[in-house]
């Protein structure tokens, strides 16, 4: 049975380009075309979930963008929700999750999104999860590094 692996974080985050790398086993920037179109702008998001099989070992599940975080009249925004139907009516499950976060400080947004994340699978989530900070030029970058870089912000430094 192969693993299933969910990636999910803000729209143009690096999900889609996450996928190509480990589907085609390269970064050659080519490579990172397929199976999924990659680009580094959001003019080319990923608006539904598609999951690429490479079978026998791995099933990677792209998921739309959550982009939009402020829902309208207390509401859930639509990318929370599209989310949360798809999760709640599968009919299998995700053996680890990728959050796909932008390089950088943590903005607000994202806090929400991982927020929601826990809301939805419970805290239990972040056992199974794996954060990849993306659009990072740093060349030595590093967890101490991050860490460093970040450490007035405890809640982010406490959940890498």
């Amino acid at each position: 049975m192969a693993k299933r692996l969910l990636f999910v974080g803000p729209t143009g985050s690096g999900k889609s380009t996450v996928i190509n790398i480990l589907y085609n086993q390269s970064v050659d920037k080519e490579m990172m075309k397929k199976p999924a179109t990659a680009n580094d702008t959001s003019a080319s998001v990923t608006d539904c979930f598609t999951t690429y099989y490479k079978l026998p070992k791995y099933a990677y599940t792209d998921t739309i963008g959550l982009g939009d975080s402020h829902g309208k009249n207390g509401q859930l925004p639509q990318s929370f929700r599209k989310l949360k139907s798809i999760v709640y009516n599968a009919q299998v499950g995700y053996h680890h999750v990728y959050i796909c976060l932008p390089y950088g400080r943590v903005p607000s947004d994202v806090r929400k999104h991982i927020k929601f994340l826990t809301t939805i699978f419970s805290e239990e989530i972040l056992k199974y999860s794996t954060i990849i900070f993306t659009h990072c030029e740093v060349e030595n970058m590093d967890k101490d590094l991050y860490l460093k870089k970040n450490e007035a912000d405890r809640e982010i430094c406490d959940l890498v």
